[in-house]
């Protein structure tokens, strides 16, 4: 397949319970055009790169698999798409699903494209999502999605949508997105295209968010909460100082949040770096010192 329209970027790592209905939602898509399925699979111990090998041995001009033998992510590999994904795309567009989601209008792809080949102005789409949530008590909300144009201060508040939602032009610098300090390449990603062009939202719900107790996002924040946090400050730090564009207040709303956040998960253990993170909130909301406290109060 020389000249797919579509790339679509797939990660996996330890999802054989998913990855079957995964890859079924990309090929039932209908389209007027050809698409290609570049898939990353992170050294999964659990049977999931037999189960994307005997796809690809089925669909082999459509499905094209990286299988590490060492696990990238272990090895300080932070984004992994960027790194062996994105590089492996041929498409004008590249749509992302991970291994664990799934998507279910066949015809998700058909819209995206249609849009985004009527408007060149627009770098990205995305659209609704259901959400499957397989943790007892756990609560998640995602963004109510409406058919209309989305500023880069509405995407950097997070919780919008998913990946899985997602179509953009192939028009990015990838170097820009291996950045080591980056904690969640996707956040990036988005933000270098609301910079690059305007950005859609789609009222359609075509996909499915799972969130399961394997999850990377979960397992990374049970197996250390506090160092999650402050990768997510970090990153903070290098949106600051690349996105001139964002609100002021915005970001300094998300750094008290962070800020307080580690304040809380610090002052539980009882150690004296709960007061840097306290100074740290107050220095970026001064007049708000009252609500932090509040904050506190409630998190406690």
């Amino acid at each position: 397949m020389n000249h797919p329209l579509v790339s679509i970027s797939c990660i996996t790592y330890n999802h054989a319970a998913f990855i079957s209905e995964c890859l079924d939602g990309f090929l039932m898509q209908k389209t007027s055009f050809e698409f290609e399925i570049i898939i990353h699979d992170d050294a999964s111990t659990d049977g999931t790169s037999e189960i994307i090998l005997e796809y690809a041995t089925k669909y082999p001009t459509k499905i094209f698999p990286l299988i590490q033998t060492e696990n990238q992510y272990s090895k300080g590999v932070n984004v992994i798409a960027p790194n062996f994904n994105y590089p492996r795309c041929k498409g004008k567009y590249i749509a992302f699903c991970e291994g664990d989601d799934y998507w279910t209008d066949p015809n998700k792809l058909q819209k995206q494209v249609d849009f985004l080949e009527k408007n060149e102005d627009f770098s990205l789409c995305f659209h609704s999502a259901n959400i499957k949530i397989e943790i007892e008590d756990y609560e998640f909300k995602l963004g109510i999605i409406e058919n209309r144009q989305y500023s880069i201060n509405e995407i950097i508040k997070g919780r919008l949508f998913q990946t899985s939602t997602v179509m953009f032009r192939n028009i990015l610098n990838m170097n820009t997105l291996k950045n080591k300090l980056i904690a969640n390449g996707d956040q990036i990603l988005f933000l270098e295209c609301s910079e690059k062009g305007k950005v859609m939202g789609m009222v359609d719900v075509m996909s499915v968010y799972r969130i399961h107790s394997n999850g990377v996002s979960i397992s990374r924040i049970r197996t250390n909460e506090i160092l999650a946090k402050k990768k997510n400050y970090k990153q903070l730090i290098y949106i600051q100082s690349k996105f001139k564009s964002i609100s002021k207040d915005i970001m300094n709303d998300l750094f008290v949040d962070n800020s307080m956040t580690l304040f809380v998960l610090y002052f539980k253990k009882r150690s004296i770096l709960c007061f840097y993170y306290l100074f740290r909130a107050i220095y970026f909301k001064p007049k708000l010192i009252f609500k932090a406290f509040n904050y506190f109060i409630k998190k406690k």
